[in-house]
């Protein structure tokens, strides 16, 4: 991976890393997530597409994202969503998991405010344009997960469907 690459990736981290981290933002961080970030503290993703089938901030059957964050306070973290609330007015409730390449703009999130904070809660984008729209993606994170494809494979997807449709008309 490219040094820039490299940039968003935090320390390795422990499970006492991660119970502190719950505490500290009193919630329970979902099991895939908690897996994850102890084989790479946040980073950049090669499978970046999350495909839903409808509308999102970012298109009309899809959302892309850059990274992953993790929980080192001194890269690109979950600890950023502070900062999204209070700069850039997003709601409470939530807390931010991944970038988008409109980073800011539309971001998203594990939605805490109905699953509470001992929940593996729903993922989300959350587009500040649209004011605020808040947008299912998947029912856990490990649901998201297991759901991203990459560029090429989205490509695939895309030209399969219209191929099919196609041939049906």
């Amino acid at each position: 991976s490219s040094t820039y690459g490299q940039k968003f990736i935090g320390r390795p981290v422990s499970d006492d890393d991660i119970a502190s981290v719950e505490d500290e933002l009193n919630v329970q961080l979902p099991p895939e997530y908690k897996e994850l970030i102890k084989q790479q503290n946040g980073g950049m993703v090669n499978r970046c597409i999350f495909p839903c089938g409808y509308k999102t901030g970012w298109s009309d059957d899809h959302i892309e994202i850059t990274d992953i964050l993790g929980i080192d306070k001194n890269k690109p973290s979950i600890f950023g969503t502070k900062y999204l609330q209070s700069e850039w007015g997003y709601p409470e409730g939530y807390l931010n998991i991944a970038n988008t390449p409109v980073s800011g703009h539309l971001e998203v999130f594990l939605d805490y405010r109905e699953a509470g904070p001992n929940a593996d809660p729903p993922v989300v984008s959350i587009d500040q344009e649209d004011n605020y729209k808040v947008t299912l993606l998947a029912e856990s994170f490990g649901d998201f997960i297991r759901n991203l494809i990459t560029k090429d494979e989205f490509e695939n997807l895309v030209r399969h469907s219209r191929k099919n449709i196609s041939e049906s008309e």
